[in-house]
């Protein structure tokens, strides 16, 4: 009976592992929409025992294609970015109205509200690290510090930095 409850448990993580792969791959692919490349990029996607998703995606593009980048569906998320070159006069759209225009140095980290529809021009070439965030993956460790439930950034903007 144990060798039947183990081979069990591994079908479990091995399906677990497998949809995860898939839910990774489809980032990649919303992702690599977002921002207009030619390939979907690789995603690394983990899941904890809460069933907390986290999902990180390496982009580049040497070469963009100049235009407005798409747009996520709105969801109950976070996109944070770590941008690895410089991106002068970065013009960041929500809500499909211009707010900012600024210089983007490597190494800013960016957290995007996906509520908002954030978009950004691609008018030149790009490297970053995406990490998509459910907002109940910030909110179940939260809780369980016995502090308040995160429900929004302090920031009105869907954007804010470090």
């Amino acid at each position: 009976m144990a060798l039947t409850s183990r081979a069990s448990e591994f079908r479990l993580t091995l399906i677990d592992e497998i949809i995860s792969m898939a839910q990774a791959g489809a980032f990649g692919r919303k992702l690599g929409q977002f921002l207009h490349l030619k390939d979907a990029p690789p995603s690394l996607m983990t899941r904890s025992l809460r069933s907390v998703e986290l999902a990180v995606t390496e982009t580049r593009d040497d070469n963009p294609v100049p235009g407005l980048s798409g747009s996520f569906a709105v969801e109950d998320a976070f996109l944070v970015s770590l941008k690895l070159h410089d991106y002068p006069d970065c013009e960041l759209w929500e809500h499909g109205k211009c707010i900012m225009k600024r210089d983007v140095r490597a190494g800013a980290t960016y957290l995007y509200d996906l509520k908002r529809d954030p978009r950004y021009v691609i008018d030149k070439p790009f490297h970053s690290m995406f990490t998509f965030l459910a907002r109940r993956s910030i909110a179940y460790p939260s809780s369980q510090a016995r502090g308040a439930l995160v429900s929004s950034p302090a920031s009105s903007a869907s954007v804010m930095t470090t």
